[in-house]
């Protein structure tokens, strides 16, 4: 398996007196598309500008390709971090920001530089941009330049910061298949943070959960969606979580259910199937979905969420009493309470 691209072992950050990374530890390796998923605030900011050499650590090891990088400085990292709003020299055309990436990181002769520029420009479809300046560019046309110049210098690691979140949806799609592109052609190593767990479920090969400065969870995105290891990520996953008494199971182990995977009837089930009684409190539509948001009909009361078709809906809130359907499958992920 070799090295791997990136290890950061028990890191520790403090800015201004506050504690931001908490013993955190990560492990990349080569090829591989990561996603730190974690609400606002919680330090991914921090963790790819202490990957970068931005901001020092306060304690703990960063190994980059074998290599212990903890204390040197940006310039000799390989590793390229991209900004959630691209930071690129605005006196220069994006051929000569691109070059100068080249020239300066990279240590490329200029005629090398203008070669791999083009080359770049044209696999990223900017190659009619290249003499224009970036305020002369369009969102979507910057956010391209700007991966230009991070793929220059030929980086062990990419890093993105939200790279999606300034573009509206048309454009946050388009750029999703080109992060796709890049990392499929350029075998790039990417770590990715967000917020968005659509956007961190459908781009990542390996998904790690950021809470509270610490990667709590690391794992496939269907294995963690499906089962994650405990109860405070599957409720940051926005997961169901019932309680066991509901469908009268004879342990204290919560069941985890995603709420694309229960079912919804208007008329009771069968003795043989497994529901929940429940009634509807409230809905919203979430990107092309509607979620309902439903309260079980028992002893303990239990917030339900359950994503249908809009189409669907109409029918659904003609009645007071629903069912929950469930399966034995959807039933398998027990958590212990915390």
């Amino acid at each position: 398996m070799g090295l791997p691209a990136l290890l950061m072992e028990n890191i520790h950050v403090y800015i201004d007196g506050y504690h931001v990374l908490r013993g955190l530890n990560l492990e990349v390796i080569h090829g591989e598309y990561t996603i730190i998923l974690g609400p606002s605030g919680c330090g991914k900011t921090t963790l790819l500008r202490t990957i970068a050499g931005l901001q020092p650590t306060s304690s703990g090891r960063i190994v980059i390709d074998g290599e212990d990088v903890t204390n040197k400085p940006p310039w000799e990292r390989k590793v390229s971090l991209l900004h959630q709003i691209p930071g690129l020299l605005p006196h220069l055309t994006i051929e000569e920001n691109i070059i100068l990436a080249c020239t300066k990181r990279a240590r490329l002769s200029k005629l090398d530089a203008k070669n791999i520029a083009r080359e770049i420009a044209d696999q990223l479809e900017i190659s009619d941009q290249l003499h224009k300046k970036p305020v002369q560019l369009s969102g979507g046309q910057l956010q391209r330049a700007a991966l230009a110049v991070a793929l220059a210098i030929q980086p062990t690691l990419l890093l993105l910061d939200e790279p999606l979140s300034h573009v509206d949806k048309p454009l946050a799609d388009k750029l999703s298949l080109l992060l796709k592109k890049i990392h499929r052609e350029y075998k790039a190593t990417i770590i990715h943070v967000t917020h968005d767990q659509d956007e961190a479920l459908s781009l990542s090969e390996k998904l790690a959960v950021m809470l509270r400065g610490k990667i709590v969870a690391t794992d496939t995105p269907t294995n963690l969606y499906r089962c994650p290891p405990s109860i405070e990520v599957a409720e940051f996953l926005g997961l169901n979580i019932i309680h066991p008494s509901i469908l009268d199971l004879q342990d204290d182990n919560y069941i985890v259910i995603p709420p694309e995977e229960i079912k919804i009837s208007v008329e009771k089930p069968s003795k043989q199937r497994l529901y929940i009684e429940a009634i509807l409190e409230s809905y919203k539509r979430e990107k092309g979905r509607i979620l309902l948001l439903l309260r079980t009909r028992s002893k303990i009361e239990n917030l339900v969420r359950v994503y249908i078709d809009p189409s669907s809906y109409r029918e659904i809130a003609k009645h007071n009493k629903l069912y929950l359907v469930l399966t034995e499958d959807t039933i398998k992920c027990r958590l212990k309470p915390a």
